[in-house]
């Protein structure tokens, strides 16, 4: 029987390669997040929003979020420390220091990696 720990870098790997672009079957770049997510932002603002695209933002957000649960349970170990009263609007926030953070490659890092190095450091374990 495989151990958890064998198996888990292969899981979220593949959870976290599992989400197509809305157009076309390709990783999501963390400035096309970004770009998604301010759908939701305009939204959450009550201004007129591309509803596809916000889905698309809320849909990766959740998928992402889903795959750090499943980490934290397979690992015994959170990969960082949200505070638990973080609005969701929050989110597209630390997203958003991100890619202004590391706009060289923003086009090129894929939006998991940028979700995952953007939580980690703004919500380390301590």
């Amino acid at each position: 029987m495989l151990k958890a720990h064998k198996i888990l870098p292969f899981f979220v790997i593949a959870i976290l390669l599992s989400f197509p672009h809305a157009s076309h079957c390709a990783e999501l770049s963390a400035l096309e997040l970004k770009e998604y997510c301010a759908e939701t932002e305009k939204g959450f603002l009550g201004q007129k929003f591309d509803a596809e695209k916000s889905q698309v933002c809320r849909g990766y957000m959740m998928g992402f979020f889903d795959s750090m649960i499943i980490s934290e349970q397979l690992t015994r170990k959170p990969p960082f420390c949200i505070p638990k009263a973080l609005p969701k609007i929050q989110n597209t926030a630390i997203l958003n220091d991100w890619v202004k953070n590391n706009s060289s490659i923003s086009e090129t890092t894929t939006a998991a990696v940028a979700l995952y190095a953007a939580y980690a450091k703004t919500f380390p374990c301590k």
